[in-house]
Formats: C-alpha cells, structure tokens, sequence
C-alpha cells in the first residue's frame, strides 16, 4: 500500500555477538537522544553553531543505522565502508565544538576542500571518552584518538579501489586456492562483525555525546 515502509526480512544472524550487541544498546539511546535534538533544531533561538550541527547530526545517525541494517543482511563490506563517512562526520562535530569561530566560517562558505581542516587533526578534537576498565589494562600510550587516526588509513583503502581494500571483501578459498570475493551476503565471518560493530559502537557514542552537548539533551538534561 502507498506509504507503506517495507519490512526487512533478513535473518539477522549475527544479532547477540558481543560487539553488536553492545552497537545495538547504544542505538536505543541515540534513537531518543536524536529525537530531542530534532525537536530542539526546530527551536527558533539556535545558535549557529547550533544550526551548523542540524545539518550534519541527522545523517550521522542515518549512517549509524544504515550500518547496522548492512550487518543485518550480511553485508559486510558496505557496513565497513560507511564507517568512513561516519567516523569524518562525528570528526567535523568535534573540530566545530573545539574551534567555533574558525569552524563556522569555513562551513558557511561551503567546507572547502583545500582549506578545511584534515580528518586526522579532527579527530584529535574528539574528547576521550571516560576508561571503565582497571587503568593498569590500558597500555601507557593509549588513546581512542590514536585508534581512531590509525584506522582512517585502512578505512581510506576501502573507498578507493586499491589492492589492499579489494582484498578485504575475500576469504581464501580452499576449493579454489585462492581469495574468493562475497557479492552478496557473508553470515560465515563473526570475527568480522564484531570488528564493524565495535567501530560503530564507539562512533555512535561519540555521536551521542557530541549532540548532547550541543543541544543539551540527553539522559542528564
């Protein structure tokens, strides 16, 4: 029927595996915490900070879905290749919360590609998140921001057609001696899953905090 949003029927096999469980949970919160911000940008007093973040948060969580419903069908290598749109548009959230001024003037004239800043650089103005774990199980240089620059190379691979992300979509073949290619779904690769979810997990978080500063929502408003 007309209006009618078509339901995915996909088995989800890899629901319950640990990482996406946990990019699951974080979906519910920012599911609410997105619909508060929608209703707040529709306020006629934002700031244009405020309106520079409207225009980037809702896609930002349209990718964070996207991401999840790609796992779902087994799509993999799609899920892993919108990480990179995902991981810039939380970066530029970041860049525009630490450097406003600087960060508004380039986004009124369009981002410009020569003279806005590098992914890498925004990434560095993602605050790091609070450590759950015993300080002595972290290794004396880490940083979520460190991981994060270092896998922008790999995720850079997958966009472009090189070698080295063509191999990414491909398990050895026994039958065949050789990496055979997925065109359709993989749901024979858990190791593989956990690893996207992980990333979209910790990005979704980072979402989630980025939007409730800048719209003060969220469970602690």
């Amino acid at each position: 029927m007309p209006g009618e949003t078509a339901q995915d029927t996909s088995p989800d096999l890899y629901v319950g595996k640990p990482s996406l469980h946990l990019f699951d949970a974080l979906l519910i919160g920012a599911a609410d915490i997105n619909r508060q911000a929608a209703t707040r940008s529709f306020s006629s007093d934002l700031m244009p900070l405020q309106r520079a973040a409207a225009e980037i948060i809702p896609g930002t969580f349209h990718i964070s879905l996207a991401i999840r419903q790609l796992i779902r069908s087994g799509h993999l290598f799609a899920a892993e290749v919108l990480l990179r749109p995902f991981l810039e548009r939380c970066a530029v959230l970041a860049y525009l919360r630490r450097y406003p001024a600087q960060g508004l003037r380039l986004w009124s004239r369009g981002w410009p590609h020569k003279t806005r800043p590098s992914l890498k650089f925004m990434i560095g103005c993602i605050d790091e998140p609070p450590r759950s774990l015993d300080p002595q199980q972290y290794p004396a240089d880490y940083s979520v921001c460190s991981l994060l620059r270092e896998r922008v190379d790999h995720l850079n691979r997958l966009v472009h057609a090189d070698p080295v992300g063509s191999q990414r979509n491909a398990l050895f073949s026994a039958e065949h001696g050789r990496p055979v290619q997925f065109a359709g779904a993989n749901f024979d690769n858990p190791e593989y899953c956990n690893e996207i979810a992980m990333l979209a997990a910790g990005l979704t978080s980072v979402l989630m905090i980025q939007t409730e500063a800048l719209f003060g929502v969220g469970a602690r408003h």
